[in-house]
């Protein structure tokens, strides 16, 4: 419409995909160390879709406590298409709803 673009929200969306480890933890505490903010005051706060080798689990729950997203990747983060367009029910349930039983 004929909106100022000044006027119009703009949404930035900060996501990450893999294992939270000792690798990549110091990173995020840097991004999200409460100096960025949005306009409203709120700090930024990222999404974290985790698989589940070589993750640091206590990592994942310092950042749902400090309010960032967690999703699941899936838990062997496998590659290959074929894996996924022709597995069984019981492979998708195994990938991703056992993510939660680890």
């Amino acid at each position: 419409g004929n909106i100022d673009p000044a006027q119009v929200p703009q949404m930035i969306t900060i996501t990450f995909n893999g294992a939270v480890n000792s690798d990549n933890i110091d990173l995020y505490q840097e991004i999200f160390n409460g100096e960025r903010q949005n306009p409203n005051g709120c700090q930024i706060k990222g999404s974290f879709y985790v698989s589940h080798k070589y993750t640091n689990y206590s990592a994942v729950q310092e950042l749902h406590r400090r309010g960032h997203e967690i999703g699941v990747f899936s838990v062997t983060n496998r590659e290959d298409p074929n894996y996924w367009t022709e597995g069984s029910y019981d492979d998708w349930l195994a990938e991703m709803a056992g993510a939660r039983l680890i």
